[in-house]
């Protein structure tokens, strides 16, 4: 294939170039392209065929479209830093990487695949994902459902949540909720429901934090006790259960009359 001068230079760590330094490739071999084209003939993601090689450029058959000759590209490394004299967010180059913008495409794992776009994938998690938001990035990667395929079916426990999002939405939550009828105005209908024995609706948020939907007969609020540890509670009778349910005070949502 077409050698080229610089494929490091400055402070970019090879480890981290989106492509082989040693890029090896052949006619035949289906490759993924790396960037986006400024001419707008393919995007990071688009899949093609070598179609021939020669010491000056390298021609690609694009899936689904034409025959593309390619260049070197060079992707640059930055520095970003807080410039205190113009009190601005600014950047400075500290080094770049030259190689021709494609790799070998036969498969390419999840993290990689990271800001690219693909008309059709087989996504296969394994013995499942280990790191939060791995599922979305697969998922995310194809254009359409239909383009979707799994090795494996889906499961729950492949959807990793990161905490500090679980965080942050609760405390929204907790937030939207006092707007719309503080903990006093709750515990005052809470009350009332109770003196005139009136079932009510329920929006509640478990310890796992997922929002559930409960119809009651409330008939008890005041402080209570769970292995030792005392809280402000609701005792009710479930009305789907036909059960006796306890629910802390503070994670309620919101209260449907």
């Amino acid at each position: 294939m077409p050698g080229l001068a610089n494929l490091g230079k400055g402070n970019f760590d090879t480890k981290l170039a989106p492509t082989d330094i040693d890029l090896r490739l052949k006619a035949g071999a289906q490759i993924m392209f790396l960037n986006n084209d400024s001419g707008g003939r393919w995007v990071n993601g688009t899949v093609g065929e070598i179609k021939k090689i020669t010491n000056e450029d390298i021609v690609v058959k694009i899936e689904g479209g034409s025959e593309v000759s390619i260049e070197p590209y060079t992707w640059q490394l930055y520095r970003y830093f807080l410039n205190t004299d113009k009190n601005v967010l600014d950047q400075e180059k500290t080094g770049s990487f030259t190689q021709y913008p494609i790799k070998l495409a036969w498969a390419i794992t999840i993290h990689k695949s990271q800001g690219k776009t693909f008309d059709k994938v087989i996504i296969d998690l394994g013995r499942g994902a280990f790191a939060h938001g791995q599922t979305y990035v697969a998922l995310s990667r194809c254009r359409t459902f239909e383009g979707l395929t799994f090795k494996k079916p889906l499961k729950k426990g492949n959807v990793i949540m990161d905490w500090r999002v679980v965080k942050f939405l609760t405390q929204f939550q907790y937030a939207i909720s006092e707007e719309n009828c503080s903990l006093d105005n709750k515990i005052e209908l809470i009350k009332t429901a109770i003196t005139n024995k009136k079932e009510m609706e329920i929006i509640y948020l478990k310890a796992n934090d997922q929002k559930s939907k409960h119809s009651i007969l409330p008939n008890f609020i005041g402080d209570l006790d769970y292995n030792g540890k005392p809280f402000f509670g609701l005792k009710a009778f479930c009305l789907k259960k036909k059960e006796d349910s306890v629910f802390r005070v503070d994670r309620i949502l919101e209260i449907i009359n």
